[in-house]
């Protein structure tokens, strides 16, 4: 029996089956998964090749454990099929389930793409003959629901048209995805910020703010950040030594640095859209940036999976490592608990990471706040695929994975391993003289290197890696292999 609703279907959710979730439900469910892709309006107007990065939510593969499981995905056409058998195979070695058994409860909607700044689910909700698909498949399943990469307008919009549950922020938080929102709550919660203001809404009124701050702090480095970008688009930094921000607005918005290519004025207009922060630019004697990974339960409950210690070019997010130092680690996930468990007081569920600064001064860290993100972002997916993989536990006092055997895992990540030799070659090649090499994932061992984002090899010459490894130095065995062998190719 499906499940039923009312005005906000993922109500019920949280109410009735809130064991629905959990990757161990017994019961018949049916999960529809749209890793539908999506960020800032600037983001999304210029980069190209987003899609790519659906297929890396596949873990929820493993939810097929249950033979009372269904799962249905949909992805935009062109994705690898190759990725999928590669998926199919790691999963069905690990939970010894033949492949034949996870096909028979996995499906895939291909769905055509759109103008290409369009989301999946954007797509999902223009087509109509994908929307009959979905109310078909709704009809004749048992309990659907669904999971997304982030819930926006547009999901709860189609989760409302289709009468089905998902999991995830409902809209009346959807704020805490916001610059100015993550700042309220650091605030609230009692997390130390980077010292700025919020609520600006246009160039001129950045301009006047940064002024103010400079004078209140007499510091000589400042951020101006859009307020709903993602990946470290929409963030510019001032560095009142080096150029004139101050004097008149013209000079600070002539002497403003976009790096992005679009013009300032395109810029200006995304601005004035969705307003934006001014804060003080952090520094000190170190300065790290570790991200702690929460899921809020259906019931409320604040969860910790895992902290990580991001990877960053600039302001891009490029890979991390888990966990984080032991050093600040207790302090992060301190942090991370007061922010969500606050979050799951205003009506947050979901899966979330918040990403800190850790600024040491002679021995001691000091942490701030930097942002929430309230959805499956960089550091989600090689922990569930690591996690899974490895059959292990997070022991949060440690911070740490271990498996059934005692055995401790530890993995770096990256976006993408980069090379135009990968343009030259399929997927499939890849994975073979990976495995002619000894370096790909052996189930068995629980080690090795996991892909990702195999679609990405052939147009951009990348693919992303999880490395899991008992050791760093296993794991760096392992990246230098693979680096030898691109190189060969």
């Amino acid at each position: 029996m499906a499940i039923s609703h009312k005005e906000d279907p993922s109500d019920n959710l949280l109410v009735s089956h809130p064991q629905i979730v959990d990757l161990k439900y017994t019961k018949p469910r049916t999960i529809i998964l749209i890793p539908s892709i999506s960020f800032g309006e600037l983001l999304m107007s210029f980069y190209k090749g987003i899609q790519n990065y659906e297929e890396r939510y596949l873990y929820f593969l493993f939810y097929l454990k249950n033979p009372k499981t269904k799962l249905l995905v949909l992805l935009s056409e062109g994705y690898e099929k190759a990725i999928i058998e590669y998926f199919l195979e790691k999963v069905s070695q690990t939970l010894s389930l033949p492949e034949a058994e996870l096909r028979s409860r996995f499906s895939i909607i291909s769905v055509p793409k759109g103008e290409h700044h369009q989301t999946l689910t954007q797509c999902v909700l223009k087509n109509k003959q994908i929307l009959s698909q979905l109310k078909n498949y709704i009809s004749e399943n048992d309990s659907c629901y669904f999971r997304f990469f982030r819930v926006t307008q547009d999901e709860y919009r189609l989760s409302q048209l289709l009468g089905i549950p998902y999991y995830g922020l409902s809209p009346h938080v959807f704020y805490v995805n916001e610059k100015e929102g993550a700042r309220q709550l650091f605030k609230e919660a009692g997390v130390a910020l980077p010292e700025g203001y919020e609520g600006i809404r246009d160039l001129k009124g950045a301009y006047e703010t940064l002024k103010r701050l400079a004078k209140k702090t007499e510091k000589k480095k400042f951020m101006l950040k859009i307020n709903n970008e993602g990946s470290g688009v929409g963030i510019i930094k001032m560095n009142l030594d080096k150029k004139d921000y101050l004097s008149s607005y013209q000079t600070f918005y002539k002497n403003l640095e976009i790096n992005l290519p679009i013009s300032k004025a395109v810029f200006a207009r995304y601005f004035k859209k969705q307003g934006g922060i001014v804060e003080v630019f952090l520094e000190g004697e170190e300065v790290e940036s570790p991200s702690a990974q929460f899921e809020v339960t259906p019931q409320g409950r604040a969860v910790n999976l895992a902290t990580h210690l991001q990877d960053l070019e600039g302001n891009d997010y490029i890979g991390g490592y888990f966990p984080c130092p032991e050093v600040y680690r207790e302090q992060v996930i301190k942090a991370g608990y007061k922010i969500t468990r606050l979050i799951a007081k205003k009506g947050g569920r979901g899966r979330m990471a918040i990403d800190f600064l850790l600024i040491r001064n002679k021995s001691k860290w000091n942490l701030y706040g930097i942002e929430i993100n309230a959805r499956k972002g960089g550091t989600n997916h090689p922990y569930f695929w690591a996690k899974y993989l490895t059959e292990a536990d997070y022991q949060e006092k440690k911070g740490i994975l271990k498996n059934t055997k005692g055995e401790v895992r530890y993995y770096a990540t990256e976006q993408g391993g980069r090379s135009e030799k990968l343009k030259k070659i399929s997927a499939r090649t890849l994975i073979q003289k990976m495995q002619e090499q000894k370096i790909d994932f052996d189930p068995k061992k629980k080690e090795g290197i996991f892909l990702h984002m195999l679609s990405t090899m052939k147009p951009f010459g990348k693919v992303g890696l999880t490395i899991i490894g008992p050791n760093q130095k296993k794991i760096t065995l392992y990246r230098k292999k693979f680096t030898q062998l691109v190189d060969s190719l």
